[in-house]
């Protein structure tokens, strides 16, 4: 069961982080994302990771903030390295051109996509899908479908809300979602396109 996967390594954030999903991410074999409005979790920087909690609607304190940041850098930690599951992160142009009060900041953070994306090494890929782009799939909003080499494991659809996140285990609603990431991908920048596009935006 989904349960069962949890790792106990993530109570130690329990004041930070809610429910099994940092677990569940690390058990992975492939994670599909698409996100509207934010760089993913698991490629931020520290420094957008702390000016995007900075920024959000509900105020945090400043030491709540450095204990996520914390728990967001170990979380990258133990999915990226070793046997990390194949990313596949679909990233609106939006989101690049976003976070303007701090200009060096998200710089340095498309410094590190384009680092990750050329990265020949990993199983990282990064298809950015640009404003010019009308309707599609993605305007149903940020999701993550986590599937596993477990076939005991059943994939599922995690949609991240303030205080956790809902999951969708049902064959249909995975199916769904599956099919919204394809139609996004479609219509997204491939990745080497991606990439020259987020040079333009550092230079």
């Amino acid at each position: 069961m989904r349960q069962s996967r949890q790792r106990g390594r993530w109570a130690q954030y329990g004041d930070v982080l809610t429910g099994e999903y940092a677990g569940l991410e690390e058990e992975a074999s492939r994670i599909s994302s698409y996100e509207p409005i934010v760089i993913p979790g698991l490629l931020q920087t520290p420094e957008y990771a702390r000016l995007h909690m900075q920024s959000a609607s509900a105020p945090r304190v400043d030491s709540e903030i450095d204990r996520t940041v914390e728990a967001r850098v170990q979380r990258q930690e133990e999915v990226l390295q070793g046997s990390a599951p194949e990313l596949w992160m679909i990233i609106d142009e939006n989101a690049l051109r976003r976070m303007v009060v701090d200009q060096e900041v998200m710089r340095g953070q498309i410094d590190h996509l384009i680092t990750v994306s050329e990265d020949l090494t990993n199983a990282i890929t990064v298809q950015v899908l640009p404003v010019a782009t009308s309707f599609h799939s993605g305007l149903v909003g940020p999701f993550v479908i986590l599937e596993y080499a477990d076939e005991d494991i059943a994939p599922f659809v995690f949609l991240e809300t303030d205080t956790d996140g809902l999951y969708l285990e049902r064959e249909e609603e995975v199916s769904r979602y599956r099919r919204l990431f394809e139609q996004a991908q479609s219509v997204a920048l491939g990745p080497q396109d991606s990439v020259q596009l987020m040079h333009g935006l550092t230079t």
